[in-house]
């Protein structure tokens, strides 16, 4: 099971210069879990009714007898998640199965939904601090005029362009410089 939830998480990023994960993967016996660890971003408890392990009798413990219940009663019940467990801004997903190849099936069919679900909780964290100090005033108003667009740009870019087929807002760091370009031409052919 583990091979399959690494194989899953650890695809390669589409559209990188070089190859890089989605995910970066720890194994970590969970009656190992420490107060450092309980603070990650995301934490995925996998565990099958089946095991008898103390980790797994451990992670069992976590769950209701009404949950329980229903691992057992219902094969395609195999996710749940859930945030804030011992962090803020944390999210949590429990994999669980009656047995470790039913766990495993339901994993390979429905993969794509436990990557969906953390990269929507990814762009919403980085959403949240990449607008904390605010956007820049009247772009988007701007775009949505002009342009029939719209796009947020966070505060700390400068209005460099903008005139009827152009914008152009930037900002410079000591490190690097970051610009945003949006350009209308017309269409002619594909």
């Amino acid at each position: 099971m583990g091979e399959v939830v690494d194989s899953l998480f650890r695809i390669e990023m589409q559209g990188l210069p070089r190859k890089e994960s989605i995910f970066r993967m720890r194994w970590i016996d969970p009656r190992k879990l420490n107060f450092v660890l309980k603070q990650r971003r995301n934490l995925i408890f996998a565990v099958t009714l089946d095991k008898r392990t103390a980790g797994a009798n451990m992670l069992k413990g976590l769950f209701t007898p009404q949950s329980l219940e229903k691992i057992k009663s219902d094969p395609n019940s195999y996710v749940l998640t859930t945030s804030d467990v011992y962090a803020k801004g944390q999210e949590v997903m429990y994999l669980f199965g009656n047995t470790e190849k039913e766990l495993i099936s339901n994993i390979r069919k429905k993969g794509n939904y436990l990557i969906d679900h953390f990269n929507r909780k990814e762009k919403e964290r980085l959403a949240v601090s990449l607008f904390k100090a605010g956007q820049v005033k009247g772009v988007s108003d701007w775009l949505i005029k002009n342009m029939q667009c719209n796009i947020k740009v966070p505060f700390g870019y400068k209005l460099v362009i903008n005139n009827e087929e152009f914008l152009w807002v930037r900002q410079i760091n000591t490190l690097d410089d970051k610009d945003i370009f949006i350009a209308t031409v017309p269409y002619q052919s594909k």
